[in-house]
């Protein structure tokens, strides 16, 4: 029985280390202090380098803007001389089959009328 009264005194004592004294409070409170103020400064530190990092954002997507704007133009610029250049060369490509077409006719009606080629 002295094993069993002994072990309620233990749990009484560890109860008692648990407790709040006043002096425990007043480290408690210096403690949770000290680590508010800390995240204080963590926290306007992490505020002003999220600033940081929107105006990085900011800049970096309105130079993006304006390189995508810039590529843009550049490319309509060439589609537009593309087009052209296809218009001309659709041109040129009928008034080559209309010679073509027209030479054709020509020997078939008149073979006579060409230089025969050596033999």
């Amino acid at each position: 029985m002295n094993k069993e009264a002994k072990l309620p005194n233990l749990d009484k004592c560890s109860a008692t280390s648990k407790r709040v004294t006043p002096d425990n409070s007043a480290q408690i409170i210096k403690k949770t202090k000290k680590h508010k103020s800390d995240e204080d400064k963590l926290t306007s530190s992490s505020d002003s380098d999220a600033e940081k990092r929107k105006s990085a954002n900011r800049k970096y997507a309105k130079a993006s803007y304006l390189r995508k704007k810039e590529a843009t133009e550049g490319l309509k610029h060439d589609v537009q001389i593309l087009k052209e250049q296809n218009t001309r060369l659709k041109k040129e490509q009928m008034v080559l089959i209309s010679q073509v077409e027209y030479l054709r006719e020509k020997i078939l009606y008149f073979p006579g009328n060409f230089i025969q080629p050596y033999r």
